[in-house]
């Protein structure tokens, strides 16, 4: 089956096989036939099958390269998330969080550099970037996606990876009534708490009048309840080139017998700043569901009158244990070159530190609306004028009283000595003392109560025309403005109290429950053999950490915010340091507002060579953008000269600094 323009003619292969499968792609096709229907036997395949030759159809007929998936109805993706479903096409790789697809990657370029559409339309986003968060939609929901991997003039920018664009249910595209509801139970093994959590999924689309309203309803609600547990160098490496003037930098390490084959001067290694051990548990809550209301009072007319709604809640609690390394005196074994890591490191201390034990809880929902118009109308036969308008706005914020993520750290203060043996598949913690620590010993240090917020607003008008000039040669032409605002805020509320607060008996025994680490784990680490290269008899003995206090975060909160006296220099909500803020302007409120107009032209030419088929389109498309930025900063009312040739300035306060610039390209394109 070919394109020509708005019309469709046959090859006289597709000829064969539409009578033989009865083939169809995602949106309705309209065939030219010689034959009445009452002459033509049609065999229509469903299922897998039926999809899978619908995707292969619209491969062939598209415009450049495009990938497609396909689903009949609900159910039919059965997969956690949209993303998961994507990660089916070639080319699309996924990110995972907690276990669950979250962000795209295609071709190689990440999630920031892959425009997302929604039935044509470009869809906000609540991470406070130009990614797009595939978690916040159920697979079930979804009809169909297309994969736009090359460009061409009457599709929008913004995709260098590619565009992608989600279809979902039509009811005027439907036979006549569809009704289905789908349920199942998820018993996920990765959470201590081993509940069975519940997601059902449904949809309703009928049509009435004889075809001319159509009216479909879909929803879903997924509940979950997960869990992981990390071993990780959390806060990161320190990389020093091997040449012995560095030894003396901050996390450089000795030149000498200390080290067992130490990296040599050409060579670069990495020392790590910590390792911690992280045990978290999740609870998310999706809710997705979709309006629409289609009318076509005569064959030439389409109105579809559509509401979409995506929410997606997660709280998250945490419990974690680690020790920092203070970069002083080190023995270590080094892997070899030219980039060389420990597979032992070691340091001990002159005078006790901390072994930190934290825990937090958090909780962010995030919420997309999207209201749109659209109207088809085939003017002529010749003739066919799309309207398209929506106005989309998505919010993340938090969902519960600690703020959109939350760390409340205690310690106690034992660790004569540190080591982490990097031979096995995870990173193995040693700590002098850390095994006996006691209750009594956990004292509060530093904390962070952070808040965030983005919110995105899209409203986008588009006008297209597609023009058959005969029956080898079409334009496509149109015009559109959308106007995108996002706004990040973000705050915290952090005390640097690292050196510990209070007294023994603050805190009651019963908030501490004394726990292990290493069963938690289902893979190995090491054994700290490897420390028997260092013949130092003082290091002999690696006591590996399994000990660890889960403790009441709730309790030991608010016995802290009654105590201990606000450090801070932004204060909480609350009227201490141990809660969010939402003062989000006394450190970072930014807006961005773009208004992009563009108008492009298309032209489709096709012919045979022969027996060969040949369809070329080229056009150019011109695209505009005004771009208005505003930000909080910092206020100053006064400049002082403190010294001949140095000046301080006056903080007074924050106020909101606005610029503005504009860009415009003409863009060509050829397939």
């Amino acid at each position: 089956m070919q394109k020509h323009g708005t019309s469709f003619t046959k090859t006289r292969l597709a000829a064969s096989l539409s009578i033989a499968l009865g083939v169809s792609s995602i949106a309705p096709v309209a065939l030219a036939q010689e034959a009445s229907a009452d002459d033509v036997e049609v065999i229509n395949v469903k299922g897998v099958r039926g999809s899978l030759i619908r995707s292969m159809d619209v491969k062939r007929s598209s415009d450049g390269i495009v990938d497609v998936i396909s689903a009949e109805d609900m159910g039919k993706f059965p997969d956690t998330n949209l993303a998961e479903s994507m990660q089916r096409i070639t080319g699309v790789a996924i990110d995972r969080s907690n276990g669950e697809g979250s962000e795209i990657t295609v071709r190689g370029w990440g999630p920031q550099q892959n425009l997302v559409l929604f039935n044509g339309r470009q869809m906000p986003s609540s991470t406070g970037s130009r990614s797009f968060d595939f978690a916040n939609i159920a697979s079930e929901g979804v009809s169909g996606v297309e994969v736009h991997k090359t460009g061409n003039a009457a599709i929008a920018t913004g995709g260098i990876g590619a565009t992608v664009n989600i279809l979902t249910n039509r009811p005027l595209n439907n036979a006549g009534t569809v009704a289905v509801v789908s349920g199942k139970l998820v018993n996920d093994t990765s959470t201590d708490k081993g509940s069975v959590t519940p997601e059902i999924s449904g949809i309703y689309s009928t049509k009435f009048d004889d075809g001319k309203f159509g009216v479909s309803i879909t929803g879903s609600i997924q509940k979950r309840e997960s869990g992981n547990q990390q071993a990780q160098v959390g806060t990161g490496w320190r990389n020093f080139e091997g040449s012995a003037d560095n030894t003396t930098d901050w996390g450089g390490v000795a030149d000498d017998s200390t080290q067992i084959n130490r990296p040599g001067a050409d060579d670069v290694y990495s020392v790590p700043q910590t390792t911690i051990y992280r045990f978290e548990e999740q609870q998310r809550t999706r809710k997705n569901a979709q309006l629409v209301l289609q009318y076509r009072p005569v064959d030439t007319l389409t109105a579809t009158l559509d509401y979409t709604f995506f929410e997606n809640a997660t709280a998250v609690q945490h419990q974690d244990i680690s020790a920092w390394y203070g970069f002083g005196p080190s023995e270590n074994v080094w892997t070899d070159g030219p980039v060389a890591s420990p597979l032992l490191y070691s340091e001990t201390y002159s005078a006790p530190g901390d072994l930190s034990m934290a825990a937090g809880q958090s909780a962010g929902k995030s919420t997309t609306n999207s209201i749109g118009l659209n109207l088809e109308w085939e003017a002529t036969d010749d003739l066919k004028v799309s309207l398209d308008y929506h106005n989309s706005d998505s919010e993340y914020g938090a969902d519960g009283p600690w703020g959109t993520s939350s760390n409340l750290s205690m310690a106690g203060f034992v660790r004569t000595s540190a080591a982490t043996d990097f031979t096995g598949d995870l990173p193995i913690l040693s700590v002098g003392g850390g095994n006996d620590v006691e209750w009594s010993d956990m004292r509060v240090t530093g904390s962070v109560f952070g808040n965030g917020r983005n919110t995105q607003d899209i409203e986008q008008t588009q006008l297209d025309f597609e023009y058959n000039l005969n029956d080898t040669t079409s334009i496509d032409f149109g015009l559109a403005v959308n106007e995108v605002s996002n706004r990040v805020q973000n705050v915290n509320v952090q005390r640097n109290d690292w050196g510990g607060v209070g007294e023994e008996g603050d805190f009651e025994e019963e908030w501490f429950k004394r726990d292990t680490i290493h069963d938690k784990f289902d893979v190995s680490g090491g054994d700290f053999s490897v420390a028997n290269q260092l013949n130092d008899p003082t290091l002999t003995d690696f006591s590996i950490l399994d000990t660890i206090f889960f403790w009441d975060f709730e309790e030991i909160r608010a016995r802290a915010a009654e105590l201990y006296d606000n450090t801070s220099t932004i204060i909480g909500d609350c009227g201490n340091s141990f809660c969010p803020s939402t003062q989000f302007d006394a450190q970072e409120d930014r807006t961005t507002t773009e208004t992009n107009t563009s108008a492009y032209v298309k032209v489709n030419w096709e012919t045979d060579i022969g027996d060969m088929y040949l369809r070329l389109d080229g056009g150019l498309r011109y695209e505009q953008t005004d771009v208005k930025s505003t930000s909080a900063v910092v206020a100053y009312d006064q400049a002082t000269w403190v010294a001949g040739t140095e000046v301080v300035l006056n903080e007074n306060g924050r106020t909101f600094l606005t610029q503005e610039g504009d860009y415009d390209y003409l863009l060509p394109s050829l397939n």
